[in-house]
């Protein structure tokens, strides 16, 4: 291999790195966004009603119910995607009644509370 040949592979190589980490970069600030966003919901006011646009993760680490009733009532597979998808895109994924299965979840919440 000369030397242009080499040049011209590092160089590629190179080019895909940075837009790895370019596309990476966004994503993560993307995430972060949203994150911070969530978090000065629940600063801001007390987290009283579970909304369509928490995902699960959200809803369980903010309010009294365990992974299983919530999956339960959902009638979907716990896995990692859907722990991390919206409520109302799993809704629409799996073709269910979102403001039936928010009133459920609500009505678990207030229960478990007491």
């Amino acid at each position: 291999m000369n030397k242009n040949e080499y040049l011209v592979i590092s160089l590629g190589i190179l080019i895909v790195i940075l837009l790895a980490a370019v596309f990476f970069t966004l994503r993560a600030d993307a995430y972060y966004h949203s994150f911070r966003g969530h978090q000065v919901y629940f600063k801001n006011s007390p987290a009283i009603m579970i909304e369509d646009w928490m995902t699960p993760n959200t809803v369980l680490r903010n309010f009294n119910i365990t992974e299983q009733q919530m999956f339960g009532i959902l009638q979907i597979n716990n896995s990692t995607n859907n722990l991390r998808t919206p409520i109302v895109d799993l809704c629409r994924d799996y073709r269910l009644n979102c403001p039936l299965l928010l009133d459920k979840l609500n009505s678990r919440v207030i229960n478990n509370a007491y």
